[in-house]
């Protein structure tokens, strides 16, 4: 894992690399969530797959931003 992120740095650190670029937004995402990404593989809290947070995000927006009972229930059962 040191390598990639070696990688990366070193890719960031390149003036070659333009803003508002594909490659530059992916590059500096990583970046950013590299504590995030490492936490999956030295925590045994962290788990890589997302359906919860997706499930509570869908919940959470179903609540605020209501919608017709036939949306919701299509959202619901995407969501199981």
């Amino acid at each position: 894992m040191l390598v990639i992120k070696k990688k990366l740095d070193r890719m960031a650190a390149d003036s070659r690399l333009l803003p508002k670029t594909e490659k530059y937004e992916a590059v500096h995402y990583m970046l950013n969530e590299w504590d995030a990404l490492m936490n999956i593989f030295t925590r045994g809290d962290y788990h890589l797959d997302n359906n919860l947070v997706e499930r509570l995000n869908s919940y959470i927006s179903l609540n605020i931003y209501p919608m017709s009972s036939t949306k919701q229930q299509h959202c619901r059962q995407e969501h199981r």
